[in-house]
């Protein structure tokens, strides 16, 4: 019975290859995109889910939701995870620890010590670390290994690195040196995890360390000011015990050690570490994840796979007709329902495999277009899931796109099937149902993509009330001994390409900023205004063409002596006219001294367009000013000029810093970063788009193809009674016009409520235009039309004698 199956449903697709076709190919680009987002969805769910007990482990949050939209830092005064080992109930295990970053160098008997260049991520840590995330330990123990001061536990990898093929029980007892003069002693060797992690860390150094070494000028334990918050904490709760009730005692916490101020908002809790993956300032060097891009993956390949599954089964019920006498001889013949029922799902099950067979030969091809959003992503073919995935799929569409045509033909009667009789009841309600879904979800497509790419120029072309072009800067030198940088900076200044160099904090626009607390002298207002502080020299504001609105720019100093303020820290302070707030006393956090306002300068974009302008202070602070950037006279000039700069910078680079990594970048890729996220939507909604209308068309011409073999004769006999090609096409096209005209009707307040909602995420957006919507419409009817009237315009210039003389 079921070669029976095979042979019939092969014959039937040898039958009608066009149709075949159009399904497979739609088929395929649906389960593609399925596929894709599977794997990008089990590679990034993958992350931290193998340790024991992970759903009752915790990070802890500092957040002040009126600190200038930074809702929260990953980061706690360094003396909070101790207090909290002492003063809250609750937790199994309290583990503080801290990032590290350092040259690394193996002593060697009798010559200079070798150097190690290979990348590592270190923390100093505490023991309870690994009852939190546990390793299996290949060397050494819990107990004893991080107990002591200048100890070291190491990954089994990192072992290899600094001491080649030794085997861990003698790697213990070895030296390692960090930043030269910190030697410590190996004391353990953990195994490497083999699943993905964003806590892998190689170098684990003991938390004892720091007050026996030069890292407790660096790591201030004993400071709760939240400026030189430093430690992040991991906790473990104690069984039965909810986040939330931990959550409940920090606020009594807070006010008794960080912040007594009964008018702040500063909070903290506790931040699943099952979520972390998603939080890009937590972790290693693990390829993070955004949720709303996921998301946005997720609902276009469903989407997809519905639109094919639909075109399939609109396809299936129009051909149900050339089936009828078929149909009426399998049933004088004996066969039941059932039988035919197989016979269909047959049939759609091999085309749901060719299509499986292409989506994934496809699949690779894919990832690699959008490596910027699939990173990390890979398909194994070894892998066993990834196939009962694609496997499972092929069920799924069998059933979701065989089983309505397969009722349908099941339920013809032999007699009015052998006479070719039989019609299909309905009116075809459900194959114009389909085109309007079909073209509902295009319609969505293109409007979201008008609206996402109207977003993204609306921030590639918005004034930054800075100018960022041809300013490279090189990497902040926080152990900055000796004042080096101001060496390097002098010697930077004197290279071919070179127009201006200015010592900073950070730059002013991206990701890394330094926030203060300020308050004006004799103000009635108690609340402190949180502030993003800049610190260079006078040079700063000419050097990125920042206006001056008010007063003056700093004056040349040695050591902070005034600030200057932007329209917005102006406006918090209560001035409305810049002018009033020069010379008026702003007192800094943490300080008892008051600074003069020199100046007002206008508001400058430092952060993506989802975040409003904060408050900013900008002063000179040379002890902060350890990032040097420069602006070259190279704008415009060809790739040979600006390399020529970098190798020279390296030079010297390499004169003051032998040996430190050079690192620079363009501050216009910095610019790109902020809204990267936004450019990936954008450019999957189109991919999505195109697609979407790819399937939809073909789905359009198979239903012309077989609409026009129907009306022959009809085509005909019009021809002969004197209508015109005009008429013809008009009436072949009426019907799917009317179809796309309600697609729109029903899109558009979907598409305008969803890119509504997608626009209020930023504070500063473009404007939802009714133009958007009347393009995709025109856009969507123009390309139905123009597919329509490839057939449509051949049926209506054909012979009609031909189309009289047919049957």
């Amino acid at each position: 019975m079921l070669k029976n199956y095979l042979l019939t449903a092969l014959r039937h697709i040898r039958r009608n290859k066009a149709y075949t076709f159009i399904n497979i190919t739609g088929l395929a680009l649906g389960i593609c995109g399925c596929l894709v987002i599977f794997l990008i969805i089990t590679y990034h769910l993958s992350f931290d889910n193998f340790h024991p007990g992970t759903g009752r482990v915790y990070c802890v949050d500092i957040n002040s939701p009126d600190a200038h939209d930074h809702e929260h830092w990953n980061l706690v005064p360094a003396p909070m995870p101790a207090a909290m080992r002492q003063e809250i109930p609750g937790f199994e295990q309290v583990a503080a620890f801290h990032h590290y970053s350092a040259k690394v160098a193996i002593p060697v008997t009798g010559s200079p010590a070798k150097k190690i260049d290979a990348p590592a991520f270190f923390i100093i840590t505490e023991p309870q670390y690994f009852n939190i995330l546990q390793y299996k330990w290949l060397a050494g123990n819990i107990a004893t290994s991080l107990s002591r001061p200048n100890t070291v536990v190491l990954t089994e990898n990192r072992a290899h690195v600094y001491f080649g093929n030794l085997p861990p029980d003698k790697v213990i007892g070895k030296t390692v040196i960090y930043d030269d003069s910190l030697f410590v002693t190996v004391t353990g060797v953990l195994q490497d995890w083999k699943g993905n992690s964003d806590f892998n860390f190689s170098d684990f150094i003991s938390f004892a360390t720091i007050n026996h070494s030069f890292l407790k000028n660096d790591i201030i334990l004993d400071s709760w000011n939240i400026l030189n918050h430093s430690s992040q904490v991991l906790v473990k709760l104690d069984k039965g015990v909810l986040p939330a009730q931990v959550d409940a005692l920090f606020p009594a916490f807070i006010k008794k050690h960080l912040d007594p101020d009964p008018h702040s908002k500063l909070q903290a809790r506790l931040q699943p570490f099952s979520g972390i993956h998603f939080h890009p300032e937590y972790g290693g060097e693990g390829q993070k994840a955004s949720l709303p891009v996921i998301f946005v993956l997720s609902g276009i390949a469903i989407f997809i796979l519905l639109i094919a599954a639909f075109n399939f089964i609109n396809l299936s019920t129009a051909q149900a007709v050339q089936r009828t006498k078929e149909i009426g001889i399998r049933k004088v013949l004996g066969g039941s329902k059932s039988n035919l029922i197989l016979q269909v799902l047959t049939e759609t099950f091999i085309i749901s495999l060719a299509s499986v067979a292409m989506a994934a030969i496809c699949v690779t091809p894919v990832l690699r277009a959008f490596g910027n959003v699939t990173d990390g992503v890979g398909f194994a073919v070894v892998n066993a899931g990834n196939w009962l995935f694609l496997l499972g799929t092929a069920l799924v569409v069998t059933l979701l796109t065989g089983l309505y045509p397969a009722g349908m033909l099941s339920r013809f009667r032999a007699v009015t099937s052998l006479k070719g009789a039989e019609k299909i009841s309905g009116k075809g309600y459900l194959r114009k149902a389909l085109i309007v879904f079909q073209f509902t979800i295009s319609i969505i497509f293109i409007i979201g993509a008008i609206v996402a790419g109207k977003q993204v120029s609306y921030m590639q072309s918005k004034s930054l009330g800075l100018k960022t072009e041809a300013v490279i800067t090189l990497r902040p030198m926080w152990n900055d001994k000796g004042n080096k940088m101001k060496v390097l900076a002098q010697k930077a200044s004197s290279l071919p390409g070179v127009d201006k160099v200015l010592l900073q904090a950070f730059a002013p626009i991206g990701f890394a900023h330094m926030t203060n607390s300020i308050q004006l002298l004799g103000s009635n207002k108690k609340q402190n205004i949180e502030a993003s502080q800049h610190t260079s020299s006078e040079d700063f504001v000419p050097f990125y063409g920042i206006k001056l609105l008010a007063g003056r720019n700093l004056l040349h100093s040695d050591s902070m002596q005034e600030y200057l303020i932007n329209e917005t820290c102006a406006k918090a302070l209560g001035f409305t006219d810049y002018n009033k707030a020069i010379g008026k006393m702003l007192v800094p956090g943490g300080s008892a001294k008051a600074y003069p306002v020199a100046g007002v300068v206008s508001d400058f974009y430092e952060n993506s367009f989802h975040q409003r302008i904060p408050p900013v202070i900008i002063t000179h602070d040379p002890a902060l000013e350890n990032c040097i950037a420069i602006k070259t006279s190279l704008h415009g000039k060809n790739a040979a000029d600006i390399q020529r700069l970098i190798t020279g910078l390296e030079k010297q680079w390499k004169t003051v810093y032998p040996e430190e990594v050079f690192d620079y970048s363009f501050l216009d890729d910095a610019v790109k970063r902020l809204y990267e996220n936004e450019l990936k939507m954008q450019r999957l909604i189109d991919t999505a788009t195109l697609v979407a209308i790819f399937i939809s068309c073909m789905g359009l011409l198979g239903l012309a193809m077989f609409t026009t073999e129907r009306k022959t004769k009809e085509i005909g006999i019009r021809k002969v009674l004197g209508a015109s090609v005009i008429n013809i096409i008009t009436m072949l096209s009426r019907e799917v016009a009317l179809l796309v005209v309600l697609s729109l009707a029903i899109a558009s307040p979907i598409a305008g409520l969803v890119m509504q909602q997608w626009l209020q995420t930023f504070a500063y957006r473009t404007s939802l235009t009714i133009w958007v919507f009347v393009f995709a419409g025109s856009s969507v009817l123009f390309i139905a039309m123009a597919t329509i009237g490839i057939k449509a315009i051949k049926a209506a210039l054909a012979n009609p004698v031909k189309a009289l003389k047919n049957e």
